[in-house]
């Protein structure tokens, strides 16, 4: 399948172009401050005894990054409020340390084409992506669109650490659906510039890009299996044309 990524012409874009590049940004950079929020949801006794049952034969990479007190202080049958509170703490800090590629299924997009490619002036890659694919330490996943936060337990942390914070930062408000989004993780590597896991099979210059970035970026690409086109103002319609660029 194909996947997009609108952008502004900057010398930032023009650099991870040349280097086979993409930049991986925190949750706490994007523009919507209701991005991987949850709600809490109670631990209780059973729950708990559950939990430590299973980390008590088990070993994973995630869990070290994690400690969790209540879990491993036996001592502790119902933990306190600010116990609570601190394990919680120390699972937001978890999920804010992932490094994500945002992506859309769309590239004709007139809001995204506004926001997020300076008012038609930038442009809008296309990348092959296998959705099953083998990606090595990243995963990719589709956003879900909902009205309230996605709720967040320490028992189905517990149980399932990845899964759950992928839950998380997929899950947004239904204000954003329009954008068809979907992500790309690594752990630990927010704020962080990677190798790109896919490859760029088009590029769609904006309907205001200037002619001499347009040749920039083709120089940059050339000789690589990449179709240029152009968006175009529709005459008749409130959309975008799309025509073949030499």
């Amino acid at each position: 399948m194909k996947l997009y990524k609108y952008s502004r012409y900057s010398e930032h874009l023009l650099s991870t172009l040349v280097k086979g590049t993409v930049w991986l940004s925190g949750p706490q950079h994007f523009n919507d401050i209701f991005d991987c929020q949850f709600q809490r949801t109670n631990l209780t006794k059973q729950e708990l005894s559950e939990l430590r049952i299973l980390h008590k034969h088990r070993n994973s990479e995630f869990e070290d990054q994690v400690p969790l007190d209540c879990i491993a202080d036996k001592s502790v049958e119902t933990p306190p409020a600010n116990m609570i509170d601190g394990e919680y703490a120390e699972i937001s800090s978890f999920i804010w340390r992932f490094g994500i590629l945002t992506l859309s299924e769309v590239s004709d997009s007139l809001l995204m084409w506004a926001h997020y490619a300076a008012n038609h002036t930038g442009l809008c890659i296309e990348y092959d992506v296998e959705a099953e694919a083998d990606l090595g330490n990243g995963s990719l996943r589709p956003v879900s669109y909902s009205t309230e936060y996605p709720t967040l337990s320490i028992y189905d942390f517990g149980v399932d650490i990845l899964k759950t914070t992928l839950r998380i930062l997929t899950t947004k408000s239904m204000e954003w659906a329009y954008e068809k989004e979907w992500r790309y993780f690594e752990n630990n590597k927010k704020n962080t510039e990677i190798p790109s896991p896919f490859e760029i099979t088009g590029v769609i210059f904006g309907a205001r890009m200037k002619t001499d970035q347009m040749d920039t970026v083709k120089k940059i690409l050339k000789g690589k299996d990449v179709k240029f086109s152009q968006a175009q103002q529709s005459t008749t319609r409130f959309s975008l044309d799309r025509l073949k660029v030499d």
